[in-house]
This record gives C-alpha cells, structure tokens and sequence, in this order.
C-alpha cells in the first residue's frame, strides 16, 4: 500500500464507528507491522491468511490485483484507484 493513500483508509476505517480494523496486511512486515501498530491492529503479510478472521476488506493495492484479491473477500470488498489507472490498465491488456 502506498504509504498516503493507506493512511487515508486507515483513517476513514477508524472513524467510522461500525467498524472495526482487524488487519493491516502488506508484503513488507515491516510496513505491515507500523502500520498495524498505529492502528491498533493485527499485521499480516498474506491476505489469504486473514480472510477467515475478516467480514469485508478494503483492497488498496495496484489494479491489477483489484479482481483476484475482490473474489477471495469473504464479504464487500471495496477497491481505490486513481481514475487515470484504469485507462493506462486497459491499454496495457489490449496491446
């Protein structure tokens, strides 16, 4: 995750009172553990090792993995992209 854009999901996760952060996950352990301290969560580095422990999951990670990460969620699974990502994937796909 980078390290602005999640730090606004984390904030917008904490201030919603119905919900609750169970995980920072991250391939780096050491971005995944800072950030799970922070927040008062658990870190991970797996995100098929949680999925058992979580309702929903809030993907932040490049759009390529958006898809294959959405489909394993046990619940909602809601993704962040820049608008000019999406563009920039498609024509990648199509050449």
């Amino acid at each position: 995750m980078g390290a602005a854009i999640s730090a606004a999901h984390i904030n917008g996760i904490l201030a919603e009172p119905r919900a609750e952060l169970v995980y920072c996950v991250d391939v780096d352990e050491a971005r995944a553990q800072a950030r799970a301290e922070k927040a008062g969560a658990k870190a991970a580095t797996d995100y098929l090792s949680i999925l058992d422990e979580v309702d929903a999951v809030d993907i932040c990670t490049p759009p390529h993995l958006h898809a294959r990460m959405a489909i394993n969620a046990p619940g909602p699974a809601s993704t962040s992209s820049p608008r000019r990502s999406w563009p920039t994937a498609w024509m990648r796909r199509r050449r």
